[in-house]
């Protein structure tokens, strides 16, 4: 189907036509207007996303002439994305919500099967707009994720919200944008070095990165009250969507960040502040989501946590060693690991730990940190640690412990952890030994890998006569 689409000219110009339109079409006036914005909105972003799917598109099509990401996606996602207000959104639904009046219906009807009125009032249609408008968010998040999958070009997002670029949208677009100007990208004291200049952060980070974390904050109608129904279903599950492919964009982003900067996020033109910043932004979401998210009907809550740890994993990782642990972090996220069930989750969560505990003056968060990664090594775990899990514990204490000259290394000396780890060697070599090789070869691979590191590491910690 993706090949015959492809190949396609006329379908993919028309196509192209639908997002790019040569001449603006009459619109509606009156009360039409906007829903009829938002529809022809939802619609170019579909167009994009179709576009997107079925590219590289060959010739003849005209589709095939343009940079589809540069020229035609991003230039039609940016006014969706910088027009809407998530909060505000939720506020404008909850009165529509309030004000909600139900159409009267005629109680003495004698004819049975009639079919029912298909008047709506004022707040259901508003209501509407505000769905298809948020549900037209949604999508072009999700494409933007896809986008990110990998290292997003700087020459796709540096004049994204620049004046040369878009200026039809220019004054929808400083307003959207004014509600991430809160989140401060300018890092005023980054530098130890007095008169150092500060690091400027790429374009993408600050075109992109700061409104994707206005779109992670929670509202008062994303999630369903604890033990009640939401008051209303469609915008709820509208809001919570919002979130977490907002989410699944940060995911991405970091994740291709940490692997360009391989452990120098300077090279990227980032800074510790910049790590802080988004951090903290997705740590106060995570907050506002809130820790109960296993009752029945709070599946969006867990969902958003499963994501949003591996948002705090892929900026600690980048940012390892510069961001500071509170007691909140440590203790809610050793209580999340050992109650999530999902392996993957898991791993996510001491990978988080593991980068925070690398913070040199944290020596209290280092010691609860290494103290419960311990926990999960046999043969004191109980129950006995999933597979990837116990090996990303393993990777985690040897990479926290393989500088002796860290002043949290005192830990690793007074708390005995050398015979702990000597302890944990025959459970680790049975648990890799457990791993099919022919199902789960790459997994194989990686136990063997930590298996022999871990021999290597005790070895090299008994040598030192600490």
């Amino acid at each position: 189907m993706i090949e015959e689409v492809r190949s396609n000219a006329e379908y993919t110009a028309c196509l192209l036509t639908i997002v790019r339109p040569e001449e603006a079409a009459s619109k509606p006036n009156g009360k039409d207007k906007h829903t009829s914005d938002a529809r022809a909105a939802a619609l170019r972003v579909l167009a994009c996303a179709i576009l997107r799917n079925v590219s590289p598109i060959p010739p003849p099509s005209i589709a095939a002439t343009v940079d589809l990401d540069r020229d035609v996606v991003l230039p039609t996602l940016e006014p969706v994305l910088s027009s809407m207000n998530v909060q505000e959104a939720a506020q404008a639904a909850q009165r529509a919500i309030d004000q909600h009046e139900p159409v009267p219906q005629l109680e003495n009807l004698s004819l049975k099967g009639t079919p029912k009125s298909d008047h709506k009032t004022p707040s259901e249609l508003e209501l509407e707009r505000l769905e298809t408008r948020l549900r037209t968010v949604q999508l072009a998040l999700e494409i933007l994720t896809g986008m990110c999958a990998t290292l997003p070009d700087p020459e796709i997002f540096s004049g994204a919200s620049g004046a040369d670029d878009g200026g039809d949208n220019e004054d929808e677009d400083d307003e959207g944008m004014e509600d991430a100007e809160d989140i401060d990208m300018e890092n005023e004291d980054q530098s130890d070095e007095p008169g150092a200049e500060a690091p400027q952060p790429p374009a993408f980070f600050t075109t992109l990165v700061a409104p994707l974390l206005k779109f992670v904050q929670p509202t008062a109608l994303s999630f369903p009250p604890l033990g009640a129904p939401s008051p209303h279903p469609p915008t709820t599950s509208a809001l919570s969507a919002i979130h977490i492919s907002a989410l699944e964009c940060l995911n991405n982003i970091f994740l291709s960040m940490a692997t360009s900067a391989r452990g120098r996020p300077s090279s990227l033109g980032l800074d510790p502040a910049s790590g802080r910043m988004v951090f903290d932004a997705v740590w106060g979401a995570l907050r506002l989501v809130g820790t109960e998210i296993t009752a029945a009907g709070q599946e969006r809550r867990r969902e958003m946590w499963d994501i949003g740890v591996g948002v705090l994993w892929g900026v600690s990782n980048l940012f390892k060693g510069s961001l500071a642990p509170t007691e909140e972090h440590v203790k809610v996220l050793i209580e999340f690991c050992n109650a999530t069930p999902d392996p993957h989750v898991k791993v996510k969560t001491i990978g988080t730990l593991e980068c925070l505990a690398q913070h040199p003056e944290s020596v209290d968060a280092n010691r609860m940190i290494s103290s419960f990664l311990l926990s999960l090594l046999p043969p004191n775990a109980n129950p006995p640690t999933p597979t990837e899990p116990l090996l990303q514990a393993v990777n985690a204490l040897i990479d926290i412990y393989s500088d002796e000259s860290m002043p949290y290394d005192v830990n690793f000396r007074e708390g005995l952890y050398l015979e702990a780890l000597v302890q944990s060697v025959e459970g680790v070599r049975k648990a890799v030994r457990g791993i099919d090789k022919k199902k789960e070869r790459e997994l194989r691979i990686r136990g063997e890998e930590v298996r022999d590191n871990l021999v290597a590491f005790i070895q090299y910690r008994r040598g030192l006569r600490l």
